[in-house]
């Protein structure tokens, strides 16, 4: 009800509440593609986290001759 006052209207609005076909459309296709998002999203954060650990133990190696 909030966004009626403010004139906000948010993705999570337009996905769980569309108001006409277009938005209906819109809805749909933010819904199945968010799952593959979430995955493409995770794996990317995996592999940084990852190459930066390397650095890391790399770093630690080369500044203290472990």
């Amino acid at each position: 009800m909030w966004h009626v006052l403010t004139g906000i209207y948010s993705w999570m609005e337009l996905v769980y509440n569309p108001r006409n076909n277009v938005e209906q459309y819109i809805s749909k296709a933010l819904r199945f593609i968010h799952p593959y998002l979430a995955f493409v999203t995770y794996r990317f954060h995996v592999e940084k986290a990852r190459e930066a650990g390397t650095l890391f133990v790399l770093f630690n190696l080369i500044l203290y001759r472990y």
